[in-house]
């Protein structure tokens, strides 16, 4: 087996990837062993590693945690692949010669870059942008974030199968029949689910973007570098 690079930069080992999710690297292996990871040891193993363990500080059981976010991901299709972490918001203010020339871009990149600028980028902070997902009675799914109207939120679908070990399953509005597939638009649809999220005994809320970033800060310092 290769020795480990001194400086992995964005390659993840199972225990890197246990200190960043906030979770341990057997729960992480067994999150791999169930297909829930991407599996190339790069940054999306970070970003997926961080989601899951978001839903997993709010209650989720592991591998019920796995599957609702490879579904949400799968079905919101999002376009890197993972959820946004936000730091990409800070690349006009850092400039190209931030970054490496000789590495592909990515939020592991952008948060090294961040270290260096208590100016613009200070731990664990909450942004206005982020990307948060709600769950209304373990079922309905409704998101929010952005940087136009952050505080908008909209209703994506429903989730299936959330009891512990049951194969989870989510509904896209393409996919449901319910009522509410013939609004003709995002407003009049949220219009007609307000009452779900109103009227609901729980609702589940994750902040996915501060996830990351908090998986990138943990990490850092688990490495040696100060944030």
């Amino acid at each position: 087996m290769p020795r480990r690079p001194k400086d992995p930069a964005d390659l993840f080992s199972h225990n890197d990837l246990a200190v960043a999710s906030g979770s341990t690297k057997r729960s992480v292996q067994m999150v791999a062993d169930n297909g829930l990871l991407p599996g190339d040891g790069g940054i999306r193993d970070l970003k997926r590693g961080c989601a899951i363990g978001a839903f997993v500080s709010a209650g989720v059981p592991m591998l019920v945690a796995g599957r609702v976010t490879n579904k949400l991901l799968w079905a919101l299709n999002q376009t890197d692949g993972e959820f946004p972490s936000r730091l990409v918001d800070f690349d006009n203010d850092l400039g190209p010669a931030a970054f490496p020339r000789d590495r592909g871009m990515s939020d592991y990149w952008r948060h090294r870059a961040l270290l260096t600028r208590p100016d613009l980028y200070r731990p664990g902070e909450a942004f206005e942008s982020d990307y948060r997902v709600e769950i209304a009675e373990r079922e309905h799914v409704f998101t929010f974030g952005g940087v136009i109207e952050p505080d908008k939120w909209n209703y994506e679908g429903r989730i299936e199968g959330w009891a512990r070990g049951s194969d989870v399953g989510f509904h896209s509005l393409a996919e449901t029949t319910s009522e509410w597939r013939g609004a003709d638009d995002q407003d009049r649809l949220n219009e007609a689910t307000k009452s779900l999220r109103l009227n609901a005994v729980g609702i589940l809320t994750v902040n996915l973007s501060l996830a990351i970033r908090n998986g990138l800060d943990r990490l850092a310092i688990f490495r040696g570098r100060k944030t």
